[in-house]
């Protein structure tokens, strides 16, 4: 490319951009530059002293969308949510021609993000040493800075900047190829991934069919199984009252038994009682049998059968001398077993 696909801007002096300061300076009819040239010579160029025609490859090599859609809005009446991704790219470019606090945001915003690349091209010191940092990097593939960088150093010429924007010109239709053979694959993938896509929801349709299924049935089994444990419950609870009913019936039938065996120890209880009173009455009074015998009114026969010699006999002597032995360990004997069966009889209806 032996010339730039674009009209070189004019400087304010009538110069094209191409003459540097020092070759204006040089064909002067003084001995040399001023200081104050000298040192703008030394200064990096801004984004609005480039050519016009640069602007649009800058602001879209080294920019990205969402960086403009931040920062043009605030200069332009564009909607950063509405506005389309041409429209922002074109408010861009607008505002680095124009200059102004525009151009000023975007070269402050160039500068920041590529300043690491800026201070590694600000060791060149001429032409040369730029052009080889450019291939560096172009050979690395690390384009927007160095483009940043090369555009706006000191010592870039027009043919410097022409043959940076050449390169950047040819990866663009490179990219653009690249792009098509992507577009075509990316066809095939979007309709790759629209069939697995259905197939996915047919899977999870059928998985979600397959899940309620199984939730039912372990609703189910969980019914059957609290119907079950509620049957095995009634069974046990009505084989418990059945158990506790035949213990009922057979300490009823204890109880009975006891309470037989107490009213027939009382009753010898008492018949004990009876002959024990018997004895202690015949103990304090030995004369009462003669006595009765002689008041009974019976028959003759009856009488003579219960008269008695007429000398005193063994039992009667013994009762004049005093209590007889044997009567007092009969009497002994029917209070020991009197007491002992009235124990028992209490003790039988304790317990029943």
């Amino acid at each position: 490319m032996h010339a730039p696909p674009f009209r070189l801007a004019r400087t304010p002096g009538g110069t094209s951009a191409e003459e540097t300061p020092l070759r204006v300076l040089a064909s002067a009819d003084c001995c040399g530059p001023s200081q104050a040239e000298l040192a703008r010579a030394r200064q990096r160029t801004r984004l609005v002293e480039l050519d016009a025609h640069l602007h649009c490859s800058i602001i879209g090599t080294c920019l990205s969308t969402h960086e403009l859609r931040k920062l043009v809005p605030k200069f332009t009446r564009l909607d950063a949510q509405r506005a389309s991704d041409l429209e922002i790219h074109h408010a861009a470019v607008e505002l680095a021609i124009e200059g102004g606090a525009g151009g000023k945001a975007l070269h402050k915003a160039l500068d920041t993000r590529y300043a690491g690349a800026v201070r590694r091209f600000a060791s060149a010191r001429d032409t040369r040493a730029v052009l080889a940092l450019w291939n560096e990097s172009l050979a690395n593939g690390d384009i927007p800075p160095a483009y940043w960088a090369v555009m706006t150093h000191p010592a870039t010429t027009m043919e410097v900047r022409q043959a940076a924007f050449g390169e950047l010109h040819m990866l663009s239709h490179l990219v653009g190829a690249a792009n098509r053979a992507d577009l075509r694959r990316l066809v095939a993938l979007e309709a790759e991934n629209a069939e697995l896509q259905t197939r996915i929801e047919r899977q999870q349709a059928r998985l979600h069919e397959m899940s309620r299924e199984r939730d039912a049935a372990r609703n189910a089994l969980d019914a059957q199984t609290a119907q079950l444990a509620a049957q095995r419950e009634t069974t046990s609870q009505h084989a418990q009252l059945e158990a506790l009913q035949e213990a009922l019936a057979a300490r009823d039938a204890r109880v009975a038994l006891h309470t037989s065996r107490r009213e027939i120890a009382e009753q010898r209880a008492n018949a004990d009682a009876a002959a024990l009173h018997t004895l202690r009455a015949a103990r304090r009074s030995p004369h009462a049998d003669r006595r009765l015998a002689r008041r009974s009114p019976r028959n003759g026969a009856d009488n003579a059968s219960v008269r008695r010699p007429a000398g005193p006999t063994r039992a009667s002597r013994g009762c004049a001398q005093g209590p007889p032995h044997r009567l007092r360990g009969w009497q002994a004997g029917f209070e020991s077993r009197a007491q002992a069966l009235g124990g028992v009889g209490r003790g039988r209806a304790d317990r029943a």
